[in-house]
């Protein structure tokens, strides 16, 4: 479904620039957390506001393909394995109740 999907291409990377050395581009992605102030943020809430989180969040997928879906609970889980199984838990009730 999303083979044809723009991609990073190493191949157009633009060549070192002479300035005292040789410089090239700055991986941004090396040693960066994409994950814990998010992290944080779920820790910091209480268990029914962690609740409205996820059935807000599992009904805001509504008619999400569930590839689309499965790829970015994996997020989810990086955040938190509870914040996944939430999610999980209320599309299943989502799902229950419809």
């Amino acid at each position: 479904m999303y083979e044809d999907a723009a991609r990073e291409d190493p191949t157009t990377l633009e060549p070192p620039l002479r300035i005292s050395g040789d410089a090239a581009r700055y991986d941004h992605r090396e040693g960066n957390d994409d994950y814990s102030q998010a992290r944080a943020l779920h820790d910091l809430m209480n268990s029914d506001e962690q609740a409205r989180l996820y059935s807000n969040t599992a009904a805001a997928m509504d008619g999400v393909p569930d590839e689309v879906i499965d790829r970015v609970l994996v997020h989810y889980d990086k955040i938190s394995q509870a914040y996944g199984d939430g999610i999980r838990a209320a599309r299943k009730a989502l799902s229950a109740s419809g």
